[in-house]
């Protein structure tokens, strides 16, 4: 596999090519801005057979040294009704391996499609770390988003 390009937005990887339907379903619901709020996630979407199948793990060996975090549609994505997308931390401090609160490299949590917004805006512009959402995620470990105050 060649490895992943640099993108402008975040970037999510298609692995799961069963449905051309489904895939285009994810990306409107990604793509759509929310009603109350009016925003949207910014996301590069790929396509490419040649990720069929790929794991988490081999795409980010594969991934550009200056990502912080990636989006993948896989074959759990697409069994969900939701459309939890795997969402992948690339961000690395080799000072903080030992601390049990950080993230490191190749961590990875779910959201559903109709929040991936909130996770991609606060990821992108660093406003939130990828252990917020990790400490958000619902009994099933995907994060729904945040509750309302």
């Amino acid at each position: 596999m060649k490895p992943l390009p640099r993108t402008e937005n975040a970037l999510l990887v298609r692995t799961n090519f069963a449905s051309d339907e489904a895939w285009m379903a994810l990306r409107g619901t990604i793509e759509e801005p929310t009603p109350r709020e009016g925003v949207r996630a910014y996301v590069d979407f790929l396509s490419d057979p040649q990720y069929d199948g790929a794991g988490s793990d081999a795409l980010v060996k594969l991934s550009p040294g200056d990502s912080t975090f990636f989006l993948v549609a896989d074959d759990a994505t697409f069994a969900e009704e939701e459309r939890p997308v795997l969402v992948v931390n690339l961000f690395s401090d080799p000072s903080l391996d030992d601390d049990p609160y950080f993230a490191n490299r190749g961590d990875s949590f779910r959201a559903v499609a109709t929040v991936l917004w909130s996770v991609e805006n606060n990821l992108s512009l660093g406003n939130m770390g990828f252990e917020e959402f990790v400490a958000a995620l619902d009994a099933g470990g995907v994060f729904r988003g945040f509750p309302e105050t």
